[in-house]
């Protein structure tokens, strides 16, 4: 279920709203993602910078992407 949200999430067939309110872990990450493939580094930095700090260990995937996300910001 949840990798099938995150894949109807970088195709397009989910809102960002949704995700936001309702989504998992790996969701938000496939928000962030998308935010970061289209250029808006600063969305997909502020969406994965979320994403790590709801999950207690952390959230590697998102914390690989969110360095490079701040390094384009900065």
């Amino acid at each position: 279920h949840f990798y099938h949200m995150a894949v109807k999430v970088l195709q397009g067939r989910v809102t960002a709203a949704e995700v936001e309110a309702n989504g998992d872990s790996l969701s938000k990450f496939a928000l962030g993602m998308k935010a970061q493939f289209e250029g808006d580094k600063k969305t997909a930095a502020r969406i994965l910078r979320k994403v790590v700090s709801e999950n207690a260990l952390g959230y590697w995937p998102a914390e690989v992407e969110l360095v490079g996300a701040l390094r384009a910001v900065e």
